[in-house]
């Protein structure tokens, strides 16, 4: 696989860590740890409309996907997630978003258990 086809980019990580390998693979961890339940919470809360919680989980998600490059691919996605759900309109786009946001986090997972 080139990195062509990576979903995922750890040069920003990289690059904060100054070499240290360690922080780099705490960080992915904590990503892998915290990414799902991320998911699991933005599902739940397009689930019940609720647009508060909406709006929340996305802009958490938002602040942990830089991380691993992920930002590039869904920052936007998760941008317009919070935009529609201030608003409090649109659940069906909402829906369409998180199926991408999903796809791109399953497959973001999958490169970096095997970093």
């Amino acid at each position: 696989m080139n990195s062509h086809d990576k979903t995922t980019n750890l040069d920003y990580l990289i690059g904060l860590s100054k070499g240290n390998s360690k922080f780099v693979e705490e960080m992915i961890e904590i990503f892998l740890t915290e990414n799902p339940k991320e998911i699991r919470s933005l599902e739940e809360s397009i689930r019940n409309e609720d647009f508060v919680l909406i709006k929340t989980s996305a802009h958490k998600m938002k602040s942990t996907i830089p991380f691993v490059g992920l930002d590039i691919i869904i920052g936007e996605d998760l941008s317009e997630i919070e935009k529609l759900s201030l608003e409090k309109r649109d659940i069906n786009r909402i829906i369409t978003l998180l199926k991408k946001i999903k796809e791109v986090c399953i497959k973001a997972t999958q490169e970096l258990q095997s970093f």
